[in-house]
């Protein structure tokens, strides 16, 4: 069967420094793992085709990776260029508690910043692989305090990079459907001449 649809999905990253976004954007594009430990400066961007299969549909999406750098100085840049993205991943280190913590601060600047349009967020726990500093019930509150999902993985040795794949574009789908059913139902209410059935056809999940 061939693909149907290419849509672009834009997703970017927040956390602080050294928890893992451009490992985590790098595995998730290139199946690649940086074992040099390089600092984003300002903002990187990767891109990706996948293939999504929705029932008996295969829906090809072009993922954009808004990679974004973790230090002070370039927090307010961060945030900026994120601000049209579909979905926001959350990264924190789980050896670090204090990246856990900030992730409420990098919640707060990003609800400030960002235009009308709503966005999903996932929070990610990242080096899962290594001893944890953090424990579940700090994690449990955060994701009940934002009902948010929530994923721990390894870009060292892949756990759950695939699931979290899996579970990012289905729910970028969904999310960008309601997004188009949303302004579609605007643009026929100010123009009656726009029917039904064409706001039926922009839905691609």
């Amino acid at each position: 069967m061939e693909p149907i649809t290419r849509n672009l999905i834009q997703i970017g990253t927040l956390g602080d420094f050294g928890v893992g976004k451009t490992n985590l954007s790098s595995v998730f594009i290139d199946n690649k793992f940086i074992t040099e430990h390089l600092s984003t400066i300002g903002i990187n961007c990767l891109m990706k085709d996948i293939k999504v299969n929705i029932g008996d549909q295969i829906r090809e999406i072009k993922v954009k990776i808004w990679d974004t750098a973790g230090q002070d100085r370039f927090r307010s840049l961060s945030i900026q260029s994120i601000k049209s993205c579909l979905g926001v991943v959350l990264v924190y280190s789980i050896i670090d508690s204090k990246t856990l913590i900030n992730i409420d601060n990098w919640i707060k600047e990003l609800n400030e910043k960002k235009n009308d349009e709503q966005i999903f967020m996932i929070l990610i726990g990242n080096k899962c692989d290594e001893n944890r500093a953090i424990t579940k019930n700090d994690i449990e509150e955060l994701k009940k305090k934002y009902n948010i999902p929530y994923f721990e993985i390894s870009c060292l040795n892949g756990k759950n990079i695939n699931e979290l794949e899996n579970y990012l574009c289905h729910l970028s789908l969904r999310f960008l459907t309601k997004r188009i059913k949303r302004k579609t139902k605007i643009e026929s209410e100010k123009n009656p001449l726009i029917k039904s059935d064409k706001i039926k056809k922009c839905f691609i999940y």
